[in-house]
Parts: C-alpha cells; structure tokens; sequence
C-alpha cells in the first residue's frame, strides 16, 4: 500500500510540475487592438521607449545586449501576397534560411538574414483578407545571436492575431 500511496504523490507532483512550467508565469501580455494581434514576453524585459513606436503599430524591446525584437501590424499598403512581401523586406540582406512557418495561425514565412554585423529573424504573415501584415523582427550582434533565441521561439509561437478594432 505505501508504495502506491508513493508513486500517487510521485505522479501529482509530475503533473503539478508540468502544470507550473508549461504556463508563462514569467510572462506579460501585450495586445494591439489596432491591427488585431497579441503577444507574450517575459516580464524581465522593457518596451522601448525611445522613440515608441508609431501609430500604435506595435512593440519593441531593446534587450540588455543591444538586441532587440519588434512585433507589429502594418497595412498592405503595396498590395503585396505574401512571397512579395518576404522579397520586399529581405532585398537588402542576405538570406540564410527561408522557412513556412505558421504565424498566430496563418501561413508565414521566417527568414534568417545577415546584414551590417547583425543577424536576424524575420518572421511575416498577412490577414486572411491579405490588408494586413504582421511581422516579427530579431535583431542581434552576430555573437549574441544565439543568446535569444529560446525566447524568441516562444515568442513566435506566442504571437495570435485577433480581430482588430474598426
């Protein structure tokens, strides 16, 4: 009987742990009832202030190491799809890898990309009705690359897109 009673409390703790770990309690929320998305970021970082971003498009974090990451909405001004618009951000990098990915539910493409000393992921979706882009952006110094990248996927993974104010 004790070994059951054992292996019972073994088991609730597994699943008491798994509970605990697996929710962001290190996390804020930041939603942007403009264009309609919402993120999750850890509650360590600052929303860069200087300067904030522009018509309320999105956010950005300036991180400690001079890295930074953007998540914002813009609309499609350009009419572009979604290979357009990959092409059109990343004409003045050079591209690393190129991935679909899936961003807040909708089809998206992640780019690595080099450019002066830094590296970066971009990652870019647009609206069902194609109006509106959403992008992702990490910056970094090719030596701290690779220092992020554990938030920066959880960040993605994240991101969901709502319906936006009218």
């Amino acid at each position: 009987m004790k070994k059951i009673n054992k292996w019972n409390f073994i088991f609730a703790m597994i699943v008491l742990l798994t509970v605990l770990f697996s929710s962001p309690l290190w996390a804020k929320d930041y939603v942007n009832s403009r264009f309609g998305f919402k993120i999750t970021y850890p509650d360590t970082w600052e929303k860069y202030k200087n300067p904030p971003p522009v018509n309320n498009d999105g956010v950005s974090f300036s991180l400690p190491d001079n890295s930074s990451i953007t998540c914002s909405g813009g609309y499609n001004a350009l009419g572009n799809n979604l290979e357009q618009e990959v092409n059109f951000r990343t004409s003045d990098y050079k591209v690393l890898s190129r991935s679909d990915v899936r961003l807040g539910g909708k089809p998206a493409i992640k780019v690595t990309m080099t450019g002066e000393n830094q590296e970066i992921i971009m990652v870019v979706a647009l609206s069902d009705d194609e109006q509106t882009v959403f992008s992702f952006y990490y910056f970094a110094d090719k030596d701290n690359f690779n220092k992020h990248l554990k938030s920066v996927q959880e960040i993605i993974s994240s991101y969901q897109i709502l319906k936006p104010e009218d």
